[in-house]
């Protein structure tokens, strides 16, 4: 009897732990979205966490000249901007779904904390035969699909867009954090 009221008490919070329903949506703060974290590092000077970020910058992305738009060593802010490609391809099915991003990286450093923001994010659609790309804001695009049912496709973009922002945020907290001594 135990046993039963035991399982009956724990198949609720594995079920609670197991659903992720943050993932299916954009991260909102002001009415925009935006991929934020703020990280403390204790006793690594401004200067260091500000020239570990131009350093990422540069490996990061294909050109730090092309990346960086504005870059303030006094204040501890770099303004850059990045691109990044979204795919999903549902198992077992011949072609996927996908599309690119530009957007904002900004990074503001202080002595011993930093704070990464990604914003400004812009779906691009590639150019298809006679139809010319264009660019949409990514709070568009979602409004746009909030007022349909949202599809298993469009939950997986979604999720996928969210996982790779989440993946150049820990990229960027990886460098900052890794001891270079040489």
């Amino acid at each position: 009897m135990r046993t039963i009221l035991f399982l009956f008490v724990l198949i609720p919070v594995i079920s609670i732990a197991q659903i992720d329903t943050t993932s299916t949506n954009f991260p909102y703060k002001d009415g925009r979205i935006v991929y934020e974290t703020v990280k403390e590092i204790p006793g690594v000077s401004k200067t260091k966490i500000f020239g570990a970020s131009k350093k990422w910058m540069a490996d990061s992305f294909k050109s730090a000249n092309h990346v960086i738009q504005s870059e303030d060593e006094p204040t501890g802010q770099i303004i850059g901007k990045g691109k990044t490609m979204i795919t999903y391809v549902k198992k077992g099915a011949l072609f996927g779904a996908g599309y690119n991003l530009e957007f904002t990286i900004q990074v503001d450093c202080k002595d011993g904390k930093y704070r990464i923001r990604i914003y400004d994010i812009k779906k691009i659609n590639a150019a298809v035969g006679i139809i010319s790309e264009d660019t949409m804001p990514l709070e568009e695009f979602d409004t746009a699909q909030a007022k349909g049912k949202k599809t298993e496709r469009i939950s997986n973009l979604i999720k996928m867009t969210n996982r790779r922002f989440q993946t150049i945020i820990d990229s960027f907290s990886d460098s900052i954090t890794n001891k270079d001594d040489f």
